[in-house]
């Protein structure tokens, strides 16, 4: 291929996901590729220098680092990131956030004909932490609304 004929930065950009910078420290730094010049000292890459740069992305995205990989052989490096992609676990699912459930009027009534009957004293602890569970469903309402009802038979044995 001539110098003319290769693909400019843009298009090694477009390709490859990568900054223009990234692409130059690459070269310069790592020797990761040698692009070709123009008679102008523009950059030319081949197709084989874009595969190249596209397998050391993955590569560094997976977390190696590229001062250790950029002088790696092409085929060395095609193997390293293919067995480092079939060893990576797939990604956790996100867990869906879904707001606390709002408690309807029947289930607060049914809470509260259920509450109403004389509480033995022995079940006041169990009953009490109960209602500690119920602070995201309204146990406030339940509190207010059922406690007058509660503390004329609280401390009372039946």
């Amino acid at each position: 291929m001539e110098a003319d004929q290769g693909h400019p930065i843009k298009v090694v950009v477009l390709r490859t996901g990568l900054s223009p910078h990234v692409i130059r420290v690459w070269e310069k730094r790592y020797g990761a590729v040698e692009p070709m010049r123009t008679p102008t000292n523009r950059r030319r890459y081949t197709d084989a220098d874009i595969e190249r740069l596209l397998l050391l992305q993955r590569a560094t995205q997976i977390g190696r680092s590229i001062g250790q990989i950029a002088q790696l052989p092409t085929e060395t490096l095609r193997n390293l990131v293919r067995e480092d992609e079939a060893a990576r676990l797939p990604a956790a699912p996100q867990p869906v956030s879904r707001p606390a459930p709002v408690p309807t009027q029947s289930y607060l009534d049914a809470c509260l004909n259920g509450c109403s009957t004389p509480i033995d004293t022995d079940q006041q602890d169990g009953t009490l932490l109960a209602s500690k569970g119920l602070r995201r469903d309204g146990s406030f309402f339940l509190l207010t609304t059922w406690a007058p009802r509660w503390g004329s038979t609280f401390g009372k044995r039946t």
